[in-house]
């Protein structure tokens, strides 16, 4: 992944992260926080203006908490704004030494891409062809902010996952793939996500628009290998059911929740 821009990918990860976290944060928001006007800001996260390097310190120690992410952060603004080789060369060096860090951050990038709802569903937008991918569309369909839409198609060609491909943007053929430790938590947080909004349905979509379906069943745990073949398969089916279909309008989200009554009793008691 190239070092050119690598420093204003971070900023937006982490105005993306404080947006997840309180939907009413904005640009404007994280600006003030960073003692930047609006447009000071918006122009360095689209590249036309640089932080200095005297700037990008002060911004480290507001963002990250270890020297070592400060530093890294600062030697990514040194890389970009040298403005001869031998200073750029030297920056490079000291990057280098660090790519065990930069690694770490790449796969934070990942994790996110993985764990926020809205990321999946921009990518199964792309591999139908049918939606207009553009921030104003995407917000529309999946009600979301347009600079949320705008953050995260940005995040999604920057992992290499989606590509733009004149006017629009078109899924990779590339795939995701993750570490060992991040994969499980984001796939939690992913899931969270999705039980809630499945919630959410119950109240706010009308059952013409929606199916909730439960059943409570006793069972030999030593079938459970086969029971998830089962569910896999269904997935499979359904996938083939929509895929057959031309001029696809909606996305919807497919959840499957099987579970241990007894095992969840148990917890709550306690």
């Amino acid at each position: 992944m190239a070092m050119e821009r690598e420093y204003q990918n971070i900023l937006k990860q982490e105005l993306s992260r404080r947006i997840g976290q309180n939907n009413r944060y904005s640009l404007r928001a994280f600006s003030r926080d960073l003692e930047m006007t609006p447009g000071q800001l918006s122009r360095i996260l689209s590249g036309s203006r640089n932080l200095s390097v005297q700037k990008a310190r002060w911004t480290s120690e507001k963002l990250f908490g270890s020297k070592t992410e400060q530093n890294y952060f600062v030697c990514l603004v040194e890389f970009e704004t040298a403005r001869d080789e031998r200073t750029k060369s030297a920056a490079l060096a000291r990057l280098s030494k660090m790519r065990g860090l930069k690694q770490r951050i790449i796969q934070v990038e990942d994790f996110q891409a993985i764990s926020e709802w809205h990321h999946t569903a921009i990518l199964t937008m792309a591999a139908s062809g049918d939606f207009d991918l553009s921030p104003k569309g995407v917000s529309k369909q999946l009600g979301i902010s347009i600079f949320e839409a705008k953050l995260a198609i940005e995040r999604l060609v920057y992992l290499g996952l989606l590509r733009r491909e004149g006017q629009t943007f078109v899924a990779s053929e590339s795939s995701y793939r993750a570490g060992n430790e991040t994969p499980s938590a984001a796939i939690r947080s992913h899931h969270r996500q999705m039980i809630q909004m499945a919630l959410e349905a119950i109240d706010g979509q009308d059952i013409s628009q929606r199916i909730l379906s439960g059943k409570t069943i006793a069972i030999n745990k030593s079938g459970m290998r086969e029971i998830q073949q089962k569910i896999e398969e269904f997935k499979r089916e359904i996938e083939e059911i929509v895929e057959g279909k031309k001029g696809r309008d909606s996305v919807y989200q497919l959840n499957i929740q099987f579970f241990d009554l007894g095992a969840s009793g148990k917890r709550r008691i306690k």
